[in-house]
């Protein structure tokens, strides 16, 4: 503890505090030489609301005495939602809250595959359009702290199941791939369905005697 000089009263160390947004203005003790404790009445202080070392000041007999307290940073929490969690490929937005945070503190999410790193919205809002593809992704977002705030993070997984026909709400579903029947042979397609990125074969077989002039593909 701090002995208050002539007083014949020590102070009592003051127990670590944690970061608020406001200020800190702990209790502080003190004992007489015959042991007995009391709260210290007359206290000012100084450098009690951002993280770090602050001050107590308590007087006694027109004394100033000063006891200095730690300050530490808050430990926030942030979370991260996704919405739909399983889709056929689409549109997947996510929602991301940091209770306790300032409105201008930043949060970063990414996806574990980079190519689908969502886009940042208003509000805490995230989307990113996902592929027809089977297979899960996971988002994470990251607040990387300040003077007066730690380090956080949170995640969440997104799972993709492929299905073979239809659309999807971001367009990379399956289509039906049609063919014109023609005259004087055949024209067959495999597979008879496919989505943006696929292979399609066409297969033309004149009849005997012509040729195949040309093909055109649309999509």
């Amino acid at each position: 503890g701090v002995s208050a000089g002539e007083s014949g009263y020590t102070l009592l160390p003051i127990e670590n505090q944690t970061y608020t947004g406001n200020a800190i203005e702990p209790t502080v003790y003190m004992v007489d030489k015959d042991g007995n404790r009391a709260a210290a009445s007359s206290v000012t202080y100084e450098n009690n609301i951002n993280a770090g070392t602050a001050t107590a000041n308590v007087t006694i007999s027109g004394v100033a005495y000063p006891v200095t307290f730690t300050i530490s940073k808050a430990t926030p929490t942030i979370s991260i939602s996704a919405s739909p969690e399983t889709l056929p490929g689409g549109t997947v937005t996510l929602m991301v809250d940091k209770p306790g945070l300032p409105d201008d503190a930043e949060i970063s999410v990414i996806c574990d595959n980079t190519a689908y790193n969502p886009t940042a919205g208003a509000d805490g809002e995230y989307t990113v359009t996902l592929p027809n593809t089977s297979g899960a992704y996971q988002f994470t977002a990251t607040y990387a702290g300040d003077a007066n705030h730690e380090a956080a993070s949170a995640n969440c997984t997104v799972t993709v199941t492929r299905t073979s026909g239809g659309s999807s709400s971001g367009g990379s579903g399956s289509s039906a791939v049609s063919v014109d029947s023609g005259k004087h042979g055949s024209i067959t397609v495999s597979p008879k369905s496919a989505k943006k990125g696929d292979t399609v074969t066409v297969t033309v077989k004149p009849d005997k005697g012509y040729e195949v002039d040309e093909i055109i593909v649309t999509d």
